[in-house]
């Protein structure tokens, strides 16, 4: 597990401004208090530990490369390839899931379920 709250630095809605349009369509969330309020949760638990990195070492650039590994590595052209796709009636298994992407990436892919107790709140999740 990566280093979490590094530190304590402010999230500054405005600075992503640049990519707004682009955050709410790639990077959404589902959870009461909606996009803002989990790109702050993101900011604070991961961005503030990735700002040791230069290419990371802002608000905006957390969020521009964070939207460039995403449509680097679309997790739903990945699964989609390999006939997993979404409302399918037949369920599905982790080794499948695993399988798929380790296929497209070319590497070991580790997925897991993680209950964080620091920013777990009733009905969200990390």
């Amino acid at each position: 597990m990566g280093p979490m709250y590094c530190k304590r630095e402010r999230f500054n809605v405005t600075e992503v401004d640049s990519v707004r349009n682009e955050l709410d369509v790639h990077w959404y969330s589902y959870m009461i208090g909606g996009n803002e309020e989990f790109w702050k949760h993101e900011w604070l638990k991961h961005g503030s530990c990735a700002e040791q990195l230069p290419a990371l070492n802002g608000t905006l650039k957390y969020f521009t490369q964070g939207l460039q590994w995403n449509q680097q590595y679309n997790l739903n052209d990945m699964l989609e390839a390999y006939g997993i796709v979404p409302n399918n009636t037949r369920p599905y298994n982790l080794e499948e899931f695993q399988n798929a992407i380790e296929a497209s990436i070319g590497a070991k892919a580790i997925i897991a379920c993680v209950h964080d107790k620091v920013s777990y709140r009733a009905g969200e999740r990390s």
